[in-house]
């Protein structure tokens, strides 16, 4: 069932694509057809029409000389026959007989109006009332022999039937449709291979995109895997020292003051593994940020006020600047980022140094920025700086950096780190979404 659904999403898209294609080139080539047909019909009976026409100019022409006889008429026809070579047959008829023909003429031609045409076989036949009556030529009755044609008011009517080869024509036609329908074809072909080159380029970056899931979840279970070894190894430290505490108390005879001091290193060391523990489950924990309007500026004053005691404390100081910016994202997971960057700095640094925090607008989205005057990060560590447990600090625990790294990436932002050995650290966090671009302000 996955198999087929994940065909559909690979070939639905250029499949749709590609059969509205085909259907508009058929569309096209089924017109270019019919109208290819249509104009060769045109074209014979124009030819036709002017060859009738130029027939009976001919025998009116003769009728001024005389009767029309048989003979005569024939001789005529088989001249213009000759001479006009898609002429096939020609044939007059009057009251229901054939009063002269030349060329093959078809045993019988069904014609269901007085004028009008049809084609039969690989001939076109055309057929008009002949008009031959003149005031100025006395009409031709013939009463005994049928060897003269009748003309007048009273004679029957006379219909000239006229046959054209139309091979040539067919043979144009031929020529044309083929050309249209090769070039149809080419297109056919054209749309295929446009259409599978697309849905392979589709399926390219889907597996391409699952194929990056893949790693970057692989890429996480190796992190876990490391961030519980480590975990395993930071929380072994305070529980040896809770069981040393413990044991102390239980065979020390009643001493308030010394049972007072190893209660408090007993609390120090749960602290502490407690803060592993809470530290650990924030970073292994997979969650989806919930993106919201935040005001950066009173986000990133109340982290400094919270923490500044801490610097306040270590003789280091603490410069907060924030422009006045709504921005989306996560409060609370970038709450946890600003919290664990300024306590980088601040296990960094030493007495008389300084870490500034840092946003500002840059375009159209926000930059926020973490620097210190510290001891900075050795260049053996920075490749490995954000995996969890790499520390260059004795009592740090390495996954402040390694959250950080988590949480940047799940809200699609860059992150670009700056560190000198003795100078100080730079980090900074770009592609930050600003909430209302247009404006300056929350």
């Amino acid at each position: 069932m996955a198999t087929v659904r994940n065909l559909l999403r690979v070939y639905r898209g250029p499949g749709v694509v590609s059969l509205l294609l085909l259907a508009v080139l058929g569309l096209w080539t089924c017109q270019r057809v019919t109208e290819l047909q249509r104009h060769g019909l045109e074209r014979l009976r124009e030819a036709a029409s002017a060859g009738s026409a130029a027939l009976e100019g001919i025998l009116r022409s003769l009728r001024t000389q005389g009767p029309l006889r048989r003979r005569q008429v024939a001789l005529v026809l088989e001249s213009v026959r000759g001479a006009s070579r898609p002429v096939d047959f020609i044939a007059i008829e009057q009251g229901g007989r054939r009063f002269v023909e030349v060329g093959t003429v078809p045993p019988a031609v069904s014609r269901p109006s007085a004028q009008g045409d049809c084609i039969e076989g690989v001939a076109f036949i055309s057929w008009r009332p002949l008009s031959l009556a003149d005031a100025d030529v006395p009409p031709t009755l013939p009463q005994a022999s049928d060897d003269e044609l009748a003309i007048g008011p009273d004679a029957e009517p006379a219909c000239l039937i006229l046959g054209l080869d139309t091979s040539h024509h067919r043979r144009i036609i031929a020529k044309v449709t083929r050309d249209a329908l090769l070039t149809a074809a080419i297109g056919v072909v054209c749309i295929a291979a446009i259409g599978l080159a697309w849905a392979q380029s589709i399926r390219y970056r889907i597996l391409s995109a699952e194929l990056a899931m893949q790693r970057a979840h692989t890429a996480h279970l190796e992190e876990l895997g490391l961030a519980a070894a480590g975990l395993a190894h930071e929380t072994k430290n305070p529980l040896g020292i809770i069981l040393g505490h413990a044991q102390r108390i239980s065979t020390t005879p009643d001493d308030a003051q010394a049972t007072r001091a190893g209660a408090e290193h007993i609390i120090d060391a749960v602290d502490r593994a407690t803060a592993r523990l809470g530290d650990f489950m924030a970073y292994a924990r997979v969650r989806t940020p919930d993106l919201a309007p935040v005001d950066g500026a009173r986000l990133v004053a109340e982290v400094a006020d919270v923490l500044r005691p801490d610097f306040q404390s270590a003789g280091v100081a603490l410069h907060a600047d924030a422009q006045p910016l709504a921005i989306l994202a996560d409060e609370e997971m970038l709450r946890q980022v600003l919290v664990n960057l300024l306590l980088n700095s601040l296990h960094a640094c030493d007495g008389g140094a300084a870490a500034r925090i840092r946003l500002e607008r840059q375009g159209g989205e926000a930059v926020l920025t973490v620097e210190d005057d510290g001891r900075g990060i050795a260049p053996e560590l920075l490749p490995d700086i954000f995996k969890p447990y790499v520390c260059g600090e004795p009592e740090g625990h390495g996954l402040g950096l390694a959250i950080v790294r988590r949480f940047v990436d799940q809200h699609g932002w860059a992150l670009d780190l700056d560190s000198q050995p003795g100078q100080g650290t730079r980090l900074a966090i770009s592609g930050i979404a600003l909430a209302h671009p247009a404006e300056t302000g929350v």
